[in-house]
């Protein structure tokens, strides 16, 4: 550290700057070890240090943008100062949580069995999907609305399991194509409700299936893009000695990992209530209009429950 006089950005509560033998000496060309004390949040990494050129990024983010990811993905984690226990040992002999198998697995059996329903069902439609129910709810949407059903049944399976980098990025991707699927599903019937029945024309307007299979078709592609783009991001990260993972500690101060909660997680948190909130604003639009089937009322329902 004393090679470049104090200018590194290594977190100095934590971490003390390493000079990187054959290296020329210029800014990132260093590494950021943890010091006694303290060891490093992925103790499975090949390389327990901080590269000095991605810390270099990283504060500068941070004085630009005001971005956490200084403060959060460079620094180490101090060690333990509890006994030795009997319990279970993660990372560097650090005791974790118990794996509670019944616990987790009450609700994964519920899951399992409301997607294999979904997946009866759904053969159910495919086989009378000649008749005049299914043909006035538009059997193809239903199969994709059962579809997206089981992808947001699926984030509990995936969350059965210890949380992983790939469990990470595989559980937004399940919650938003399903969510996107869904409640896309249910608005755009209202739509058509809504398109047909509020009409102040002489003329009844009548919106095709493929229109609406359009739509859906759109909602997905904006979905799809965000979450492409939010993958990148996380993979770049990732590739700089980054995680997405967070290891946190109950008052007995034993550890668990969970997925980090980005800003990104905020955003389209967001974006599903606005979205949510404008379904309920068309059902409050279609509230009088007559439906076969009660369609309308049920959606509804569907949408505000």
């Amino acid at each position: 550290g004393g090679l470049f006089s104090g200018s590194h950005r290594c977190i100095r509560s934590s971490t003390e700057c390493k000079n990187i033998p054959s290296t020329k000496l210029q800014a990132g060309n260093y590494k950021c070890v943890c010091k006694e004390g303290y060891r490093f949040p992925t103790p499975s990494s090949a390389s327990q240090f901080f590269e000095g050129r991605a810390v270099e990024r990283a504060y500068l983010d941070f004085v630009r943008n005001n971005s956490s990811n200084y403060t959060n993905d460079f620094s180490c984690m101090p060690m333990p100062t509890t006994p030795p226990s009997t319990t279970p040992l993660g990372g560097e002999g650090e005791p974790i949580v118990a794996f509670d198998f019944l616990a987790r697995g009450i609700p994964l059996g519920i899951q399992s069995f409301c997607m294999t329903v979904s997946v009866v069902i759904g053969i159910v439609i495919l086989c009378f999907r000649k008749t005049k129910v299914m043909r006035s709810s538009i059997w193809v949407l239903l199969e994709m609305l059962l579809f997206g059903a089981i992808l947001l049944y699926a984030t509990v399976v995936i969350q059965y399991f210890e949380p992983t980098t790939l469990t990470c990025l595989l559980l937004p991707w399940c919650r938003e194509m399903g969510f996107a699927i869904v409640y896309g599903v249910l608005v755009l019937k209202i739509y058509r409700i809504l398109a047909e029945f509020q009409s102040r024309k002489a003329h009844r307007v009548h919106v095709r299936d493929k229109d609406l299979l359009k739509y859906l078709a759109v909602i997905l592609t904006v979905v799809i893009a965000y979450m492409s783009a939010w993958t990148a991001v996380n993979m770049d990260h990732l590739s700089s000695n980054s995680t997405i993972l967070e290891r946190l500690h109950t008052k007995d101060n034993k550890a668990y990992t969970l997925c980090r909660a980005m800003w990104w997680d905020y955003v389209i948190e967001a974006g599903e209530f606005i979205f949510l909130c404008f379904g309920i604003y068309m059902c409050y639009c279609v509230r009088s209009a007559p439906t076969e089937y009660s369609e309308g009322r049920f959606i509804t329902g569907a949408i505000s429950y």
